[in-house]
């Protein structure tokens, strides 16, 4: 019999048994004297066949002598099996249970057959699967046996306990955000917040939403209260905001249905003359270049989202969680906005005539009077000043003290900047540190519903060289992105065929 079957080409205690069982139905309907042997009914056969594959364990892997005194092995006369002869006999047990059938530890047979106990349990964990295990065999060192054959054998316990990738460290902060820009808010980070309730004229409660606006250098703010979440509205709100603080050359924002179409406007739209006034073709005519951060992934966007963390504490101690009309929600919004600006970007000394770095120094470099000086000698005796050398005059000391405030942005803020040294993120205590490759099979993870429902798919590419985000591609065609802590590889490999 072991060298009609190989208990290694089966992954199933059910596949072994069903195809001994088989061969003896085959061999009870040549001989009657086999029918007499092994039985007639199906329940027979069932039973010969577990006899069967029991004494090729055994047969593959015998017992040696130190374990036949230590265990007090007896062999049964009417299974030929060896049986542990234990101290329970006297109890109400079964016969099975009292004295179990010895299986190796080793053999692809008690690897089966404890992973038929698992899933017979409705996968149950290592110890109630070692109980159930007793009531038929003895397993030398059962549970570590167990643990391993359902750690490496059970694929439903392996999807369901599947690691996520670990993030990364931080990489070093772009170009474009350490080194001084040509303008404030060249480099933009763009999101929207909200829906918050305002009241119309006619007593009607209505939503609106804030579009926030952040410099990446300076870290001012410009907010626009929109009343919908449509392209043609967001849009509009960008014209504004370009208008007043001239056009940024890139913008960093999320997933947002309105964003992504405007992504796709600038890659599909032609550029010409006839639609360069049309709303989808405005961002692709003024060359604002779009970066989208990978799907649910907002830590990558961090660079507003702590603005957004600032503006809502200032905008919800002046709302108080009221309902105001929507002249009273601008006004707030920009009253918001303008103390948001005013933040000290850099350490707040104690000495009087100290004054700190603030984004609205960029903005608005001539604001206040309290502005540090810039040279320490007079400027040159004039008998008269004219109206043209005022003006020149003025313009000079605004080009200086623009260029003092941006000499210090890079003196202080950047040094502070340096400071804030976290190099690597928050991860749970079991991940896998090992990289994502093109090709293997992972498991998606998704928050809306329970791990078994989650979704599978293959990697089929990455846009960072598999640092931080992949490409899925998911059974039915289509390809999504996602960050790698939310991906988990699968037991399934590229190379498996069974």
């Amino acid at each position: 019999m072991t060298s009609v079957i190989e208990s290694e080409r089966f992954s199933k205690w059910s596949y072994i048994l069903r195809t001994v069982v088989m061969i003896l139905t085959f061999i009870t309907r040549l001989s009657p004297k086999a029918t007499q042997h092994f039985g007639a009914t199906k329940t027979a056969l069932r039973s010969r066949a577990e006899v069967i594959l029991f004494r090729m364990a055994q047969i593959e892997d015998p017992p040696c002598s130190d374990l036949q005194r230590h265990l007090t092995l007896f062999k049964c006369r009417r299974t030929n099996l060896f049986r542990v002869r234990t101290r329970i006999r006297g109890s109400a047990l079964p016969l099975e249970t009292k004295e179990p059938i010895l299986l190796p530890r080793k053999s692809n047979i008690t690897e089966l057959f404890i992973l038929y106990i698992h899933e017979r349990n409705h996968h149950c964990g290592t110890e109630q699967t070692l109980i159930e295990l007793r009531k038929w065999v003895w397993v030398q060192k059962g549970r570590s046996t167990v643990k391993r054959v359902i750690n490496n054998r059970c694929f439903l316990c392996k999807r369901t306990n599947l690691k996520p990738f670990k993030l990364p460290d931080f990489p070093p902060h772009p170009d474009y955000r350490v080194n001084t820009p040509n303008f404030p808010f060249e480099n933009c980070g763009l999101d929207v917040m909200g829906p918050m309730k305002y009241k119309s004229k006619h007593e009607e409660s209505k939503k609106c939403w804030n579009q926030l606006t952040t410099c990446l250098n300076c870290r001012a703010i410009v907010v626009n209260i929109i009343r919908s979440l449509s392209s043609h509205t967001i849009l509009h709100s960008l014209r504004r905001f370009i208008a007043l603080n001239g056009c940024p050359k890139r913008i960093i924002c999320d997933n947002a249905p309105a964003f992504k179409a405007f992504a796709q406007t600038q890659s599909d739209e032609p550029m010409n003359e006839e639609n360069s006034k049309d709303l989808l073709d405005y961002c692709a005519t003024n060359k604002i270049q779009f970066k989208f951060i990978p799907a649910f992934s907002p830590w990558q966007g961090g660079v507003y989202e702590r603005m957004i963390g600032i503006f809502k504490s200032a905008f919800t101690q002046a709302t108080r969680n009221r309902t105001l009309l929507i002249d009273d929600l601008h006004t707030l919004a920009k009253e918001s906005e303008a103390v948001c600006n005013s933040r000290p970007l850099t350490y707040v000394n104690e000495q009087k005539d100290f004054i700190p770095l603030r984004p609205i120094n960029f903005i608005r470099p001539t604001a206040r009077l309290t502005s540090p000086c810039l040279l320490n000698e007079d400027d040159e005796w004039k008998p008269q000043y004219t109206t043209r050398d005022n003006l020149i005059k003025d313009w000079r000391f605004g080009l200086k003290l623009l260029e003092t405030f941006w000499k210090r942005w890079q003196a202080e803020y950047l040094t502070c900047l340096r400071e804030q040294h976290q190099i690597s993120h928050p991860y749970p205590r079991i991940h896998n540190t090992d990289k994502p490759t093109h090709g293997e099979y992972v498991l998606i993870h998704d928050d809306n519903n329970q791990r078994g429902s989650w979704r599978m798919g293959q990697i089929c590419g990455s846009s960072d060289g598999y640092q931080r985000s992949v490409q899925v591609r998911l059974p039915s065609g289509l390809i999504i992105t996602r960050p790698i802590n939310l991906v988990s590889r699968s037991e399934i490999t590229p190379n498996t065929t069974n």
